[in-house]
């Protein structure tokens, strides 16, 4: 069901605020997840020491496959080169409902990076541990020309200047 938000970031943070399960992330309309995905992260979550599950995504054109992405960038033992090289691919990352309690909704001021900032905030309050990374491929992620991706890689990089900024300032 479609209705009248603010924009991309108000209707996920309206999603998650509906969502009643254990373990959470947020799909955009044209991608989708390999079979058997949900069961691959369901079964990771079965150990309780686990907040973060990050597998890896298929991006793909058309019939095309043009490449794979990794999950969440984790340096182990320093969080400060997870925190300057900051990287979260948002559909294959998923997330105990714990987290979102911890570090809160998405920043609807965001348009392009509300993700990065999200995964920004978790390193912050609870570093890299409980994080579990997946060689397993859990999403497709459609490359299309009018995808924001695509098409307004400034603004992303424009979004993440503000964001060190911001955190800089703190």
């Amino acid at each position: 069901m479609s209705e009248k938000d603010s924009g991309q970031t108000a209707a996920i943070n309206k999603g998650l605020r509906r969502a009643t399960g254990e373990v959470l992330n947020w799909l955009n309309s044209d991608d989708y997840y390999e079979p058997g995905a949900l069961m691959k992260v369901g079964e990771n979550f079965t150990d309780s020491t686990i907040k973060i599950v990050s597998g890896r995504g298929r991006l793909f054109s058309g019939d095309k496959t043009v490449g794979y992405t990794k999950g969440v960038d984790v340096h182990d033992g320093n969080l400060a080169k997870t925190i300057g090289l900051v990287r979260m691919d948002q559909p294959e990352t998923f997330f105990r409902r714990s987290v979102l309690d911890k570090v809160g909704y998405l920043d609807e001021r965001l348009h392009y990076l509300m993700d990065r900032d999200w995964w920004l905030k978790y390193l912050l309050v609870s570093g890299t541990e409980g994080v579990r990374k997946i060689n397993d491929v859990l999403v497709n992620f459609r490359l299309h020309e009018t995808s924001k991706t695509q098409t307004s890689w400034w603004s992303f990089f424009g979004e993440n200047n503000k964001l060190f900024y911001a955190l800089a300032k703190q």
